[in-house]
């Protein structure tokens, strides 16, 4: 009975250490502080700093200069006339027809061209005013 007391001793006293480092290294920098100094922190300083923008340099593109084209509606009653006329105009005589639907889709596709070709000019303009506003009202002008 001795000797169980005597090893019951020595294993509470083997996980006493081990138990009072556990508890210290879980609890130590909440509750010990090396001479309750505060730390030195230096607050973060934000520096702001503007950078100029750089210029587009780019230039305003050139407004189009196109041929114009004679357009001749054939129908079954001037196909003849329109026919020779070709003819007498020298050159190989060539005809491209479009059905009524077929020029609808044509006139379509033509004014989506045109807005898309408005839309990317806007852009540019809107990208110059923005990067360059010191020349914003030569820009609208021109």
């Amino acid at each position: 009975m001795l000797q169980r007391r005597a090893n019951q001793t020595v294993f509470a006293r083997a996980w006493l250490i081990p138990t009072i480092l556990l508890l210290s290294s879980i609890s130590g920098c909440a509750t010990f502080s090396l001479f309750d100094k505060e730390p030195d922190v230096k607050p973060i300083e934000i520096i702001k700093k503007s950078v100029e923008k750089t210029p587009l340099d780019l230039p305003m593109s050139d407004p189009l200069k196109l041929e114009s084209v004679n357009w001749r509606i054939v129908t079954p009653e001037n196909i003849d006339k329109v026919w020779e006329e070709l003819g007498a105009e020298g050159g190989n005589v060539v005809l491209f027809a479009l059905t009524e639907d077929g020029y609808k889709t044509l006139s379509l596709n033509f004014a989506q061209i045109r807005n898309f070709i408005l839309t990317q000019n806007e852009m540019l303009i809107k990208y110059r005013l923005y990067y360059e506003p010191e020349k914003k009202q030569e820009q609208v002008k021109e």
